[in-house]
């Protein structure tokens, strides 16, 4: 790993620690004056030598909450100009603040004595004026937190009862899920991660938004992803969704996207254990899609990319096809909608129902006044249709054709449309359900605008199954406006 990722995690671990310490510590007597400080080293590297020390350091006569936003300032000031690619590991930085100092060194410039020789917290420097008694009140500063790893305590951070050491705890683990090399470190600690991060989804959205930015980056390593399925992180999403306060809403929705990409977080999505409470989650997203289409800022329409996961196993298609709920019809009404990612999740989610159109083609057709519009009018060109040709087809369709229409831009719609169609006709019924809409007249006309090589070899399979199955009628030769 870099030495700039490691030195600014051990570096943005360090003034962590300080201000947490800082938070609980009691006044001391430093050069005749009382003062509450604290002292901290962070290794760095493999060898003993990359440490950084640093002290922070609040006078007597202020609270502390006036020394915890001071040193907040301090270490922002520290952060934006020692941090990230500012950061130097051969040097130090001192910030002298109103009521604080914070300042780091890459050597250690302070000691722990009792009588003599005490420390002037603001320069380092030796005094003989004073004494100092003990500098650390707590086993958790100084040198028994160095036995932990920087990571570690970042983590423990993510615990404090301090809300802005919360903040900033978060907001790094964030920035290392950014990274190869920050989500390999806290992948090694996911017992600790996960959990913490999973308990900060219910806070403000201050602390929320980044935790869950921080589980969307994590989940997409499928070990991760498998832990968090395991830890009934669904349960958790799916609960917090429907508070009426949520702030993260589609952040929880992206998460379950990569959460559904697994068997397990499937199963725990359709609540296939339980039969009374089966596809629940289910109906309450799906609900929700379809509710939030009119909304202009669409906080579930990632939920489209949940319903193609779910739908590639049979468990989930038998749900959406079940026509007591009425799933499927609900999901195919929003292909209309203007945002790609919902119309590519609908198309997704029907090509996949339509593998069981062996079994379940009556259900398929049962839906036809929306599901026939869905898949035909994606690959019908932009072509103004002749009356003679809207004479066969039913009225939804039919008006579709007879205007001017936009097209379909994306290939990957259109060929999933055309893999459904071809799902569908493969059983009989399906066939003639096709000629009665005069499908084939007008994979004819979309075929001869289409240019994609592969939406192209998806209209020649499709139609190589017409003309060898058993349909009776012959698409019309009438050309199109």
């Amino acid at each position: 790993m870099d030495w700039r990722v490691q030195f600014e995690a051990a570096f943005e671990t360090l003034l962590l620690r300080l201000r947490a310490d800082m938070a609980i510590k009691v006044l001391v007597v430093v050069n005749s004056q009382l003062m509450r400080f604290s002292t901290g080293e962070v290794q760095y590297g493999n060898q003993s030598s990359q440490v950084v020390y640093g002290l922070a350091e609040c006078v007597h006569n202020v609270s502390h909450k006036d020394c915890e936003v001071c040193l907040e300032k301090s270490n922002d000031k520290l952060l934006k100009h020692c941090g990230g690619g500012n950061n130097n590991k051969d040097g130090g930085t001192v910030v002298v603040a109103g009521h604080c100092v914070v300042r780091y060194e890459t050597y250690k410039f302070f000691s722990c004595v009792r009588s003599g020789g005490g420390l002037d917290a603001r320069n380092g420097s030796s005094s003989s004026s004073g004494a100092v008694s003990v500098l650390v009140s707590n086993e958790n500063g100084g040198g028994a937190a160095a036995m932990a790893t920087e990571l570690e305590e970042l983590l423990e951070f993510l615990s404090s009862p301090s809300p802005p050491v919360k903040k900033a705890a978060v907001d790094i683990v964030r920035g290392l899920t950014g990274s190869e090399d920050g989500l390999q470190s806290l992948s090694s600690y996911a017992g600790t991660a996960l959990p913490s991060l999973s308990r900060l989804l219910s806070e403000n959205k201050e602390v929320s938004e980044p935790a869950a930015e921080a589980l969307v980056n994590l989940s997409q390593n499928s070990e991760l992803a498998t832990k968090m399925v395991e830890m009934g992180m669904i349960k958790t999403v799916m609960h917090l969704l429907y508070k009426p306060d949520s702030s993260i809403t589609q952040l929880l929705v992206m998460l379950l996207v990569n959460l559904t990409q697994l068997d397990e977080g499937i199963s725990s999505l359709l609540q296939t254990g339980d039969e009374q409470m089966k596809g629940l989650y289910l109906m309450k997203l799906v609900r929700s899609f379809c509710r939030a289409s009119s909304e202009s800022s669409d906080q579930f329409e990632h939920v489209g990319s949940v319903l193609v996961n779910i739908s590639k196993k049979e468990a989930g298609r038998k749900i959406l096809l079940d026509p007591k709920r009425g799933l499927l019809k609900q999901i195919i009404r929003q292909f209309d909608s203007i945002s790609p990612l919902r119309k590519k999740g609908v198309s997704g989610t029907i090509r996949n129902c339509c593998f069981e159109a062996e079994n379940q083609l009556q259900n398929l057709l049962l839906i036809s006044e929306f599901l026939w519009p869905a898949l035909l009018l994606p690959v019908a060109s932009k072509k103004v249709y002749s009356e003679q040709d809207i004479s066969k087809m039913p009225l939804e369709l039919g008006s579709a054709l007879k205007i001017e229409r936009e097209p379909v831009d994306d290939p990957e719609i259109r060929v999933q449309t055309l893999e459904s169609i071809y799902l569908i006709i493969l059983q009989e019924a399906g066939r003639r359900a096709f000629w009665s809409v005069n499908g084939p007249r007008i994979l004819q006309i979309g075929y001869e605008d289409e240019e994609d090589p592969k939406v192209m070899e998806a209209f020649e399979r499709v139609g190589s199954l017409l003309v060898e199955g058993s349909g009776t009628e012959e698409p019309s030769t009438e050309t199109s406006k």
